[in-house]
């Protein structure tokens, strides 16, 4: 077995683990890891599950002959953008909580923290998981057109 397909079964086994703990409300989700008790377990293994799945997605749609082909430029980028997203994704949500539990509060007298700015993170979610799934769309498309 090549080092991309092993990396690749890797990388969604760990995805299908944080799946898993997020669909079943494991209490190691909310489990600080420093010790001030200021960052879940849950912040820092969505984090990792937004900057694997492109990488998974990237290694499905570049694996075998035709990953050379000029015309899959278009979804290279794609994916380096949500791949660059997802790094950001846990900084851009502090700068909208204001804390890394993500909470926010309807008395927030200031944007960060206030229920608009929770709006704008679960946006901001929905763009970071949707993003890579749309190009891996797009790609099953243009796939399915040859």
């Amino acid at each position: 077995m090549s080092t991309r397909k092993s990396l690749l079964i890797a990388i969604l086994g760990l995805l299908a683990f944080i799946l898993f703990l997020l669909l079943t409300g494991s209490p190691v989700l909310t489990a600080a890891i420093d010790p001030a008790g200021k960052f879940p377990a849950g912040t820092l293994l969505v984090w990792l599950g937004f900057v694997l799945l492109p990488l998974a997605v990237y290694l499905i749609v570049f694996s075998g002959p035709s990953a050379q082909d000029p015309r899959l430029n278009v979804f290279r980028m794609g994916l380096l953008i949500a791949f660059a997203l997802s790094l950001l994704w846990g900084f851009a949500a502090y700068g909208l909580a204001g804390n890394w539990q993500y909470n926010f509060s309807g008395q927030a007298e200031q944007f960060v923290g206030s229920s608009q700015a929770g709006e704008y993170f679960w946006y901001l979610n929905y763009l970071t998981l949707g993003w890579p799934l749309f190009v891996l769309l797009l790609y099953a498309g243009y796939r399915a057109l040859q």
